[in-house]
């Protein structure tokens, strides 16, 4: 039986991409042209010609996931091409890398430390970065001077007490949180927030985050689930964040499933060996999301549409679709003092069970914060100011 030929050209398919026979090169020349069409969109890659426009800098976040490697690739794939141009590159890139280790995760493959692997990956793969940045977690608290916005609050949110480490303080504020899934999102909340304040100081135009179709499908329904989908608008869409810089997503129109493939199969050489955050084993069984223990609302939604993908692309699709259509209803609300996007017109009034602040920071909050931070064993010291 003869095999199929590719969509696209006479060359014999090896790939099936989105139900259609493709080629080795028509599979990688999807991908790519994908990337380029959404960073021609954002029309900020730009440079005159004449050499007095400085070129733009963008902050990538790099998780070694598949994502993060195969984005990093191909905007260094990018690059190589503009500088062959008389112009140059039309762009700088720095990457950052947040350690989590606190959190207890992996911290990789033969136990390098995140600075080892950035080496590597700056001195053998990625030469075309202008700069690397590793910074830890709890370094969030060294940012605290720009994020606060005054003196006037009427309840302490310094979190820390004098002569404690940012490692010391980080751990007492997770520690106090009341469940897997408070923790996971406000963990979140300050990886968003500290790549933000890392991009601000070395004055980028945008953070280029490396969510794909599918990833922005799950951040929707979790956030919703978890109180916070007020703030789609800012999470998911190609916007200037409440932070004071861009956020932009260049795989907003790629699934994971043929990321996974291009860093498998596809790339020269290929990704795959560098993204030990990656792993083809699910990392939650079926019979542990049936019962609810020990999975938060993230893995949940990862989980489920993941699966989803396989079957039905089209409803994860129109799942971001949908979403991005959302629009902003007050953009001058007043800002959560917790995650530091527009409020939801005030969690005051609504109720969680018996009691209904949480002690500490309880006024300020949107309803996910306060929902996140409900229950709480002890006073939420949060390293951060209103924006």
């Amino acid at each position: 039986m003869t095999a199929p030929k590719c969509t696209r050209c006479p060359e014999p398919a090896t790939h099936t991409l989105r139900s259609q026979p493709h080629c080795a090169a028509c599979f990688s020349s999807f991908i790519r042209t994908k990337i380029v069409k959404r960073l021609e969109s954002f029309r900020l890659i730009r440079r005159t010609g004449r050499g007095t426009e400085p070129i733009p800098t963008f902050i990538v976040p790099l998780s070694f996931g598949v994502a993060s490697i195969t984005l990093l690739d191909l905007l260094c794939w990018q690059m190589r091409k503009q500088m062959s141009y008389v112009t140059g590159p039309r762009y700088n890139i720095v990457v950052v890398h947040v350690d989590e280790r606190i959190l207890g995760g992996e911290s990789g493959e033969g136990h390098l430390s995140p600075t080892q692997q950035v080496e590597s990956l700056k001195s053998e793969r990625f030469p075309e970065v202008q700069e690397w940045v590793v910074v830890n977690l709890e370094d969030i608290y060294d940012y605290r001077p720009r994020i606060s916005s005054s003196t006037e609050e009427a309840h302490d949110i310094d979190g820390k007490e004098e002569g404690q480490s940012n490692k010391e303080a980080f751990e007492k504020l997770m520690q106090s949180l009341p469940s897997p899934t408070s923790r996971m999102d406000l963990a979140g909340v300050l990886r968003t927030r500290l790549v933000a304040e890392i991009g601000i100081k070395r004055r980028c135009e945008g953070v280029l985050w490396a969510d794909t179709t599918t990833k922005l499908a799950q951040k929707a329904f979790a956030e919703t689930a978890k109180g916070r989908g007020f703030a789609l608008p800012w999470m998911i869409s190609d916007v200037m964040s409440p932070y004071g810089i861009k956020f932009l997503y260049p795989l907003r129109e790629l699934f994971m499933k043929e990321l996974v493939t291009y860093a498998k199969e596809l790339a020269d050489p290929p990704l795959i060996s560098l993204c030990w955050a990656y792993s083809e084993e699910p990392k939650h069984s079926a019979a542990k999301a049936t019962s609810g223990r020990n999975i938060t609302v993230d893995e949940l939604m990862t989980q489920y549409f993941e699966q989803m993908e396989e079957q039905y692309p089209s409803i994860v699709s129109n799942v971001v679709r949908t979403a991005n259509r959302l629009k902003v209803e007050d953009p001058n609300a007043e800002h959560c003092v917790i995650c530091g996007l527009p409020g939801d017109g005030g969690a005051s009034g609504l109720t969680l069970g018996a009691q209904e602040e949480t002690e500490g920071i309880s006024d300020g909050m949107c309803y996910g914060c306060l929902r996140s931070t409900h229950g709480a064993t002890d006073k939420i010291d949060w390293p951060l100011g209103r924006t």
